[in-house]
């Protein structure tokens, strides 16, 4: 999955090679905003032959963006609406879309999902997140693991690097609180709970059956092992 964010104006050459990349591996590739707008600012018609003619228009206070038949939200306050653009599909009849929605296409062997809009660029996170697991979803990523209790809080990371024989699982806190964690690792179905103390970390090693190997911190950190 690759993913480019509002990247407004892009070189042609970099963009070749990435839609080659996509058209080859099988990649999906997210794109969000003017796709038309080369390296120097200058409009062109890269992607027509893709995603057919546009235009760029300025963005409104309040926008909306068409997902999955669902209505999404996309504001941009202040000096925003001055800043930034978005493209929008000419129709045949030469009138332009009425709902800025979003594309997904096949591309070679991968396929191309775009949004018109500058999501990123916008207030609206709840709108961005929901189109990223949109990507999510269709390039088939799967979870190292899954959040059974602790992943909903603000200020807590968790990550897994998977190795050849056993993985690490890496856990930080910017948190103002002590907070219960609990994972399941997807691979071998162990589950692993814990308390994240505020503002301080949590790592640990596995081997390739889930077994624990070692914890940093010993004397202050438990790891809980249950097994499936």
């Amino acid at each position: 999955m690759i993913i480019l964010p509002s990247a407004h104006n892009f070189a042609d050459a970099a963009m070749e090679r990435l839609l080659h990349i996509v058209e080859e591996t099988g990649a999906v590739l997210l794109a969000t905003g003017p796709l038309g707008i080369d390296a120097y600012w200058r409009s062109s018609d890269r992607l027509n032959d893709i995603l057919g003619k546009r235009e760029l228009r300025n963005v409104r206070r309040e926008e909306v963006l068409m997902l999955q038949g669902q209505v999404l939200p996309v504001s941009f306050g202040h000096r925003r609406i001055a800043e930034v653009t978005k493209e929008t599909i000419i129709q045949k009849n030469g009138g332009s879309s009425t709902i800025d929605t979003v594309v997904n296409l096949p591309l070679g062997k991968g396929r191309l999902l775009w949004s018109p809009l500058p999501v990123e660029l916008s207030e609206r996170r709840d709108t961005t997140a929901a189109l990223y697991r949109y990507a999510v979803n269709a390039a088939f990523v799967e979870r190292d693991f899954e959040w059974i209790s602790g992943g909903d809080l603000a200020g807590i990371y968790g990550r897994k690097l998977s190795f050849a024989t056993g993985a690490l699982f890496t856990f930080v806190s910017e948190y103002a609180q002590d907070a219960k964690i609990e994972v399941r690792d997807s691979a071998t179905g162990r589950t692993y709970s814990f308390v994240l103390e505020q503002e301080r970390s949590v790592l640990f090693a596995t081997d390739s059956k889930g077994d624990l190997l070692g914890v940093y911190r010993p004397q202050e950190v438990e790891i809980h092992v249950n097994y499936p």
